[in-house]
């Protein structure tokens, strides 16, 4: 019996630290770095991946990210350079998976927009992330694709612009928007984003024009003051709101 009542003791022992065992264990979290209006992020995952994220946007990289997988998930806009490795590097927006094949790239998505990815080294492919075997875009050097799936029963639909200055069209994680024959509307919802300060312009100064302008994203009031002048208009600033006209 003695025997019988330690062996009892000690299984009742081992059940009581394996139970507080479990209920002290914390699953590792995921590191979400993300920016405010006007911000960029430079950062440098764990893979060596250099990443950029633009204003108002968010990066989840999960614990797992490195063991078997690395993917990461995006909200807004980032701009990457994949560390060379045997798996693939993968950036899941919405319900999109874009995956990397040695390459420089960006991928902007917000609320229900299209996704863009621009490709300016090496190769990408964008799939869905409901049935991965559905290859939507393969782009290389130059590309740039816009995905829009109008509705969740019909297919995503890519739109591929070959041979694009991609390289100015990243310049943003520089802190400079390098515009070559940009359409202002472009430009004016560019600096919107960016700087989450509603700019419009009167039709005249929209309608086919277009622009090649260097203008800085860390000044909205600097920016202005560039690009007033070569639209030939003025700047007006409402309540929360900017005009040219």
């Amino acid at each position: 019996r003695p025997i019988l009542l330690k062996l009892a003791a000690a299984v009742v022992l081992v059940l009581g630290v394996v139970f507080a065992w479990r209920q002290l264990r914390v699953d590792p979290a995921p590191a979400v770095y993300a920016t405010a209006v006007g911000e960029r992020l430079e950062l440098t995952l764990d893979d060596g991946t250099l990443a950029v994220l633009g204003p108002w946007s968010t990066l989840t990289v999960p614990p797992s990210f490195g063991a078997g997988s690395r993917q990461v998930i995006l909200d807004g806009e980032g701009w990457f350079h994949a560390a060379d490795d045997s798996m693939a590097f993968e950036v899941r927006s919405g319900e999109y998976l874009v995956r990397d094949i040695g390459t420089v790239f960006t991928v902007a998505r917000r609320d229900d927009a299209p996704l863009r990815v621009t490709v300016l080294e090496g190769e990408v492919q964008v799939r869905m992330i409901e049935d991965t075997s559905v290859l939507l875009a393969s782009l290389t050097t130059g590309d740039v694709a816009d995905i829009f799936r109008p509705d969740t029963t019909l297919e995503a639909e890519p739109v591929i612009a070959r041979e694009q200055p991609v390289a100015a069209m990243a310049s943003w994680r520089t802190g400079t928007l390098e515009l070559v024959d940009t359409p202002v509307q472009q430009v004016l919802d560019r600096l919107t984003t960016w700087h989450g300060v509603p700019i419009s312009a009167a039709p005249e100064l929209v309608q086919g024009r277009t622009i090649t302008a260097s203008l800085p994203l860390d000044s909205l009031d600097r920016a202005l003051d560039i690009l007033a002048p070569l639209l030939q208009a003025q700047v007006v600033r409402g309540a929360g709101t900017i005009r040219l006209q």
